[in-house]
Order: C-alpha cells, then sequence, then structure tokens
C-alpha cells in the first residue's frame, strides 16, 4: 500500500505539472484513494474535449524518461524563485519541503514519492469530469509495476522527521544526560524524589489548567472512544499522581520529574512539539521556607552547570490581585495579568492602548501603573513603596509580607530581585511566581516557577499547598552547546577503553573485554576480526583512551595484554 501510494503522489505531481504547461491549468483539489488519486483543476480550457490518449501519450513519455525524484527542505524566505506556494494557504510554517523531479516539476509537498520516475508504471486516465464553471475532475491511476515492485526490490522509503521533532546522536545525548545528571544530583541533595508519568491523560484532567495555551495541547479521540490528550506540562499530571495515591504519598512531598511533553506549536529555532521538562515541586506545605529552598536549590544547579550571570526575578499573584482591586478592575484581573506578563515586550504606550482597549479607563490605568513603576533601587524598598498603595487590602499585604520572607531567607539581593512585572500567564498560581533569566548573552529565560495551592484540589475536593517550577532545560542544552561550556565533572568520568579483535583470538578478546567490565571499567569489543590499523583508526574517531590488544605476540610473550594510549 506505501509503494503504491508514493506512485499515485509522483504521478500526480506529473500529471498536473502536464496540464499546466499545456492547458494553463491551476490545481484546486485533490483526494487519494487506495488505488488511484483524483485531481480538481481550473482552466479556460474545455479539458473535457482533450484528446485523452495524447494526454496519456505525454504523460508517460515523462515517466519513462526515468527522471529522479528528489526533496530538499528551504526555510520559507529562502525558496528558489518559481516555487508556487499557493496551496500551503493557511498553514503557518517556517520550512517548506520541495519535491523535484528531475527538470520537469519542482512543487512543495510533505508526502512520500517515489525516488524515480521508472518505478511509478505506466499512467491510465480513468476519465475526466467537468465539475464546476471551469472546474474539471481527472482520475489517475496507475497500471502495471514499476522497476522496483518487478524486480522485488523493495520500495525505498524515504527517512524523514515531523515537523518540531527530533533524533539525538551519541555526542548530543551525552552532553544531555549529563546535564539531567546534575539536575538530578542537586534535586536528591535538596530531599526531591524522581516521579514518572504516562504520556497520555483523560482529556478533561488537563482541560481549563492553562489558559490561553490549552489550544497547544495535542488532543484526540483513542480507538476505544476515550478523549485523551498528550501531556502538555508536568505540574497538572503531578497533581492528579498527589490526589489519586494520597493514601501512599506523605506529606509534604518533594518530588522532580525530566519527562517529554508535547505542544501543538508553531515551530522554528529553538521550538519544538516534542521536548523535554524539567520539574521540582513541593507538595503538601503553604511555609514559603519552600518557595526559598526551591529558589536556592535552582541557583546552585545554574553555578553548577557555569552560569554566570542571572537573575531570580520574583513577585506574587496576590498582588496581582490586590492591584486588580486598587485599581477598581477587579473584573479585568486576567487583562491585566496578561498585560504585566507582556510589559518588557511592549511600551507602556502600547500597554495602556491595550488595557484601554480591553476596558479600562485612564484612572485605572494609571493606578495600575503606578503599581510597576515603583520607588526605590532595592526589592524590599519596591515592596515598601508598594505597601503604601496596597497595604490597607490584606491579600496585597499579605503577598508583599510573603515575599519579604522569601528574599531575606535567600539572602542574595544581587540574584534575587521584586520585579513587578512577572505575571507567569499559566491560570493556576495563586502566591509567589519568579522567572529564572540568564543575562549574558541575552539568553532570556531559563525557569518558571510559582505557587499553586488550589491547583490539586481540582481532583482531591480540598486545597493542597505546592510550589515549584519548570526548568527550560532544553534552552539550557541549546545554550551550553553553542558556547562550548564544559561540565565541571570531568573527575567522575571513567575512560573509555576498546578491546581490539584479533584475527584468531576473537574468544580471547571476548574474555578480556568481559574481565575488564568485571572490574567496573566500560569497555566496547570491536565485533569483527579486522586489521589492527582499521580497529585503531576506529578507535581514535570515537574517542577511545586506551585500546588492549591481544593477539598472537601477546599470547606468545605471556598472555599479558598491550595496552595502547590513544592521543585525544
Amino acid at each position: 500500500m506505501a509503494i503504491l501510494q508514493a506512485r499515485l503522489e509522483s504521478l500526480q505531481h506529473i500529471v498536473l505539472r502536464t496540464l499546466m504547461k499545456n492547458y494553463s491549468a491551476k490545481q484546486v483539489g485533490v483526494q487519494k484513494y487506495e488505488d488511484k488519486i483524483r485531481l480538481d483543476v481550473k482552466s479556460d480550457v474545455d479539458l473535457t474535449q482533450i484528446d485523452k490518449k495524447e494526454f496519456e501519450l505525454n504523460v508517460n513519455n515523462v515517466i519513462n524518461r526515468k527522471l529522479d525524484v528528489s526533496n530538499k527542505t528551504y526555510p520559507i524566505n529562502e525558496l528558489p524563485e518559481g516555487i508556487d506556494i499557493s496551496l500551503l494557504r493557511g498553514k503557518q510554517m517556517n520550512e517548506v519541503r520541495v519535491v523535484s523531479i528531475g527538470d520537469f516539476d519542482s512543487e512543495p509537498c510533505d508526502d512520500v514519492h517515489v525516488s524515480n520516475t521508472s518505478e511509478i508504471g505506466q499512467y491510465k486516465l480513468l476519465s475526466i469530469e467537468k465539475v464546476g464553471k471551469d472546474t474539471y475532475r481527472f482520475m489517475n491511476s496507475v497500471q502495471g509495476l514499476g522497476d522496483a515492485e518487478s524486480k522485488d526490490v523493495p520500495q525505498k522509503i524515504e527517512p524523514r522527521l515531523l515537523k518540531g521533532f527530533r533524533d539525538f546522536l551519541p555526542e548530543e545525548l551525552k552532553l544531555r544526560k549529563k546535564v539531567f545528571a546534575i539536575f538530578e544530583k542537586i534535586f536528591e541533595k535538596y530531599g526531591y524524589e524522581p516521579l514518572e508519568t504516562p504520556i497520555l491523560e483523560y482529556f478533561d484532567i488537563l482541560m481549563g489548567k492553562y489558559g490561553e495555551e490549552e489550544k497547544l495541547v495535542y488532543k484526540f479521540e483513542d480507538s476505544g472512544g476515550r478523549k485523551v490528550a498528550m501531556k502538555y506540562d508536568l505540574t497538572v499530571p503531578t497533581a492528579r499522581v498527589l490526589a489519586q495515591y494520597q493514601d501512599k504519598i506523605k506529606l509534604p512531598f518533594k518530588r522532580y520529574q525530566i519527562q517529554p511533553v508535547w505542544r501543538a506549536d508553531n515551530t522554528q529555532k529553538g521550538r519544538f512539539r516534542e521536548f523535554y521538562q524539567c520539574d521540582a515541586d513541593c507538595l503538601g506545605t503553604a511555609s514559603m521556607t519552600a518557595d526559598a529552598e526551591f529558589i536556592s536549590m535552582a541557583i546552585e544547579i545554574l553555578e553548577k552547570l557555569g552560569f554566570k550571570e542571572f537573575l531570580v526575578r520574583i513577585n506574587n499573584r496576590k498582588i496581582l490581585n490586590a492591584i486588580s482591586k486598587y485599581a477598581e478592575a477587579e473584573d479585568k484581573f486576567y487583562e491585566i495579568v496578561y498585560a504585566i506578563d507582556k510589559w518588557d515586550k511592549r511600551t507602556p504606550a502600547a500597554t495602556k492602548d491595550d488595557l484601554i482597549a480591553k476596558g479600562l479607563s485612564d484612572a485605572q490605568v494609571e493606578k495600575v501603573f503606578s503599581c510597576i513603576n515603583l520607588l526605590g533601587t532595592t526589592s524590599m524598598e519596591k515592596l515598601n513603596d508598594l505597601e503604601k498603595k496596597l497595604g490597607s487590602i490584606p491579600e496585597g499585604k499579605e503577598g508583599i509580607n510573603e515575599l519579604r520572607e522569601i528574599i531575606g531567607l535567600v539572602n542574595n539581593e544581587v540574584i534575587l530581585k521584586y520585579d513587578p512585572t512577572i505575571a507567569r500567564g499559566l491560570t493556576y498560581y495563586t502566591g509567589p511566581v519568579w522567572e529564572i533569566t540568564v543575562i549574558e548573552g541575552g539568553v532570556g529565560s531559563v525557569a518558571g516557577c510559582g505557587r499553586y495551592d488550589k491547583l490539586v484540589g481540582s481532583y482531591l475536593g480540598r486545597d493542597i499547598p505546592a510550589t515549584g517550577g519548570s526548568f527550560g532545560i532544553e534552552r539550557i542544552i541549546e545554550v551550553m552547546k553553542d558556547r562550548g561550556m564544559a561540565l565541571n565533572d570531568q573527575s567522575e568520568e571513567q575512560e573509555k577503553i576498546m578491546v581490539a579483535n584479533m584475527e584468531g583470538f576473537t574468544k580471547e578478546a571476548f574474555d578480556l573485554a568481559a574481565k575488564l567490565r568485571a572490574e567496573g571499567k566500560i569497555v566496547f569489543l570491536y565485533p569483527e576480526a579486522k586489521k589492527l590499523g582499521k580497529q585503531l583508526e576506529f578507535a581514535d574517531k570515537k574517542g577511545f583512551d586506551k585500546v588492549y590488544i591481544l593477539g598472537e605476540n601477546e599470547i606468545n610473550a605471556g598472555g599479558a595484554p598491550q595496552v595502547k594510549e590513544m592521543k585525544r
């Protein structure tokens, strides 16, 4: 089936190009069937009157040229001249895959094709029908076997990845695992325990937790008719776990989780549809000590990874609630929050215009702005100024005091700062919220965190206070790769050993590798008995520290292997 579909897809490109060249036709639709393909085109020519046999001959002449079929992906702004992207209307993309059939045709396409037109077989025009004023429907098929099938050669399947998804080759994966290990080690140092949750959740478990971002959740109906969704983040599934296993989990529960999540987002550099999140949360305590400890832990992690200049900017959703009350605009709370969240990305004038457009008055906007543009240079001074405005609102005073406690516990004014523009767009935060930003090189945000005391209650029927956050571990790894940042864990690395496989001495090499592994060493046994030079060349390229050689000379000399130090 896959072979036939590839043949029909390549055929459709040839048929369309023939119609375009000979009759100035334009595609308006296509429909694939199991054994045929329908093509709808517009043309000023009455295509029902064309000579079907001649048309078939023209298409088959192209097929018989045995043209290679290739593809290449281009950034949308670097497409070759003449590529028609009108059929991509409605699709948002940054890259376009172009399929070329020799010198005959080049069109955008994401489908599977043959590798040469000789694999298509003989074209058969089944029918031409007029279905509109100037619209014509061509039913197309192929007869006989293409070259690949007639010779019992398996059809070549083009290796490719879905947009927004990645493979990780060994060297890159090693770096990722080292970074993961640093996070895990420091998490456990602070008493956090590992947790894993499944890829799929019931859709209603996730629904209503992500605000405007809910449209990015992958959701579908499974074969059993259940509405399910791929997990969007790690926080909501963790809340579900705590509610589901409350008889097994003792509070406070400190957990960390490093797992992939999925988002139906537009792909671009650094933004993927499948990526890893790295979360840590403390559930079951309302104490600000847990928030302060998380911030201290995050600082230690970034320092261990080698980052020198970064900030932890903190605010409190209780303060944001109080601001809406102070501005007498409680019904516009979320409009205010989202405007503040975008404060750094827009001018004050643009923010003001946005808030007024959403129903706030000039006086209300000025009150909101007065809570952002605070007097003072230190966090404590700014909070003191804010208290003059919000101190009479209990929720505002409570939020200010919580931040004072956290800032006092961490006691690092250089890194931890109160920032009234931190608002965190998600709907479930209830208290302190903070964002970790790497300053050097303009890297930007690498973690978003906060307190969410009400989330677990939506599954449990009672509130369970919780705090924690998500590290942008993918962004951190990309920055480290781009900068060539070396992890300071070389002392923990074991040397890598390869055991050569000498002709006639495979058993000896096998036993030697087993002996070295029993001693706790990392050993690669070369699988084939090739010339030593080839094996040493392989060892050099793979970066092995030592090669153990046990052949005829070594056996005759007493059986001790020769150890060759490789230069690195």
